[in-house]
């Protein structure tokens, strides 16, 4: 069974929301709310991960982007 895992990597600075995984868009996102997505961060990057070591290389890259 293949479980597509999409990993998104965001920080919370002073209430702003940024996204780690992006550093080139510095910018601050907007968080946003839908009835059919519920509430979601507006232009976040994301990856599409087919293995554990995948997801592990993103959240580390993520990580020393804090």
């Amino acid at each position: 069974m293949l479980v597509p895992l999409g990993p998104q990597f965001k920080g919370f600075c002073w209430l702003q929301v940024i996204d780690l995984l992006n550093p080139s868009h510095r910018r601050y996102l907007s968080v946003r709310w839908s009835k059919n997505k519920g509430f979601y961060v507006e232009n976040l990057f994301s990856m599409e991960c087919e293995t554990l070591d995948d997801l592990m290389a993103v959240l580390e890259e993520g990580d020393t982007l804090v």
